[in-house]
């Protein structure tokens, strides 16, 4: 695939199938993944992929989070939202509402976002 191809082909995917990944496809793309580059040839991937009642403990433990108002820690640093140019705020809000008018309530959002039957962790 050429990389306008690529480019122009790309789309975030919100909404998936009950149907599970095959293994198969999950290892495959942990190989094609490992063909990243890494800073000095580093390479520190470790990956971990979660499914069925595993992954729904994960999902549940990270919704309780969210409902009680804990916040992620991320491995890197994050810029505050008051941060960014105006300009991207906007953009931020207008994706943000449009997003949460599609469900009744947020939390109801967060888990129809998070309905893959499988979730790779690195």
């Amino acid at each position: 695939m050429e990389l306008q191809d690529a480019i122009n082909q790309r789309h975030s995917i919100r909404q998936f199938t009950d149907k599970p990944v095959e293994k198969k496809m999950i290892t495959k793309i942990v190989e094609l993944a490992q063909r990243a580059p890494s800073w000095v040839n580093s390479q520190p991937w470790q990956v971990y992929c979660a499914m069925g009642d595993t992954l729904q403990e994960i999902k549940n433990a990270y919704r309780d989070q969210d409902i009680a108002g804990n916040q992620g820690d991320s491995d890197l640093p994050v810029m505050s939202r008051e941060d960014w140019a105006p300009q991207t705020q906007d953009n931020m809000k207008q994706w943000r509402h449009g997003i949460v008018h599609h469900f009744a309530n947020f939390d109801e959002a967060h888990e129809k976002m998070t309905n893959a039957s499988s979730t790779l962790y690195d």
